[in-house]
């Protein structure tokens, strides 16, 4: 009999469904949540959508004690987020199935790592998205063997190599918000194109309440013929062909997914340090500076860095070769699922399979 998976989220993101519907080939997975519809037709998972009501910074998520039950599940993965107040409540639930505690660790608060350093003790297993806060959680009395790894990632189904393709693109793709700092990022073009090839351009996709002001900047700068927005595309069919033609991939600010979607396709990252320590996304840490992306100390070098890569293309090309292999080597979809189904079979301890680094953390020698 297949082991029942209860998993608690706030609302089903598209990218992960491809990561619920491959563990639920394995096991019988249910997606409790609150966000809208998810599961389509060839959805091999279940979902039960619940109410949620928000006071102040705080959600409640109702139902979600009601539905930890062992009688119903043989394990739970709960979003390890201590706004969501039911999941942090759930950790202390009478009758609950064994739970796994599933996200970041640290955050700017002491405060707030003070009481998940609290909270961790209680629950069986914890999954994380990289390793780097590893020995800090061991030092805190977590024993080593609960700790897994699940990098995160986005499953691309037409990955490829692109980095030898000819380019004549610099792209942002993702949400138009003051985080992601896009101005800058069309603010450092508008500087850089005398010296560009006159067939380079900029590609905007996504949308956002920044858009429309973003659009009157490029207008106010001339730059109708230069600045492309494209508007939102989702699908990986319709945004290959605006990756095989990028030479990087540019985000001044905020740092996601993006950056992983990115390497998928061959095209290097170029950011900057500029969010506090803790403000870029987990996938900040597979940025290597010169080896398969640009991570500049200040926004003032973005300019250079623009010039660099569109006029060298041998070093943008070896950036971008090496932004592939680290998506092939480290996170593809499979490399996450490892870390997944090792916390579930720990947590209901019918076995404790060995596994390699990343997926089981290991003591330091």
């Amino acid at each position: 009999m297949r082991k029942r998976v209860l998993i608690v989220q706030n609302e089903v993101m598209s990218y992960r469904k491809p990561v619920y519907n491959a563990l639920a080939r394995d096991y019988d997975v249910t997606l409790l949540h609150s966000g809208t519809p998810a599961v389509e037709r060839g959805d091999l998972f279940k979902e039960l959508i619940v109410p949620v009501t928000r006071v102040g910074k705080f959600f409640f998520q109702h139902r979600v004690l009601a539905r930890l039950d062992a009688s119903e599940f043989d394990v739970a993965i709960v979003m390890f987020d201590l706004w969501w107040t039911n999941n942090v409540r759930a950790i202390f639930r009478r009758g609950r199935p064994p739970l796994i505690l599933w996200g970041h660790r640290h955050s700017l608060s002491w405060f707030a790592n003070a009481l998940r350093y609290w909270l961790m003790p209680h629950a069986e297993a914890h999954l994380l998205y990289g390793d780097e806060d590893v020995h800090h959680i061991v030092a805190h009395g977590i024993p080593v063997e609960s700790i897994f790894v699940a990098p995160n990632t986005q499953f691309v189904s037409n990955s490829q190599d692109t980095s030898h393709e000819r380019k004549h693109r610099l792209l942002f793709v993702g949400r138009l918000q003051n985080s992601k700092k896009v101005d800058i990022l069309i603010e450092a073009f508008e500087a850089a194109l005398p010296r560009l090839p006159k067939e380079i351009v900029l590609s905007i996709v996504g949308n956002g309440f920044e858009e429309e002001n973003l659009k009157a900047m490029t207008r106010s700068l001339g730059l109708d013929e230069r600045v492309i927005f494209h508007g939102e595309l989702r699908s990986d069919e319709a945004l290959f062909p605006l990756f095989r033609e990028s030479i990087a991939y540019l985000t001044p600010g905020f740092v996601g997914l993006g950056a992983i979607h990115g390497f998928a396709y061959g095209v290097p990252t170029v950011t900057t340090f500029g969010p506090p320590p803790g403000r870029h996304g987990q996938e900040f840490m597979t940025l290597k500076h010169g080896v398969n992306a640009l991570v500049l100390e200040s926004e003032s070098l973005l300019v250079e860095a623009i010039v660099q890569l569109s006029n060298d293309r041998d070093f943008s090309r070896r950036l971008g070769a090496a932004a592939y292999r680290t998506y092939r080597d480290t996170r593809q979809l499979d490399q996450m699922l490892i870390g997944f189904h090792a916390s579930i079979e720990y947590a209901t301890r019918e076995k404790r399979p060995v596994l390699s680094v990343p997926n089981r953390v290991r003591p330091e020698p």
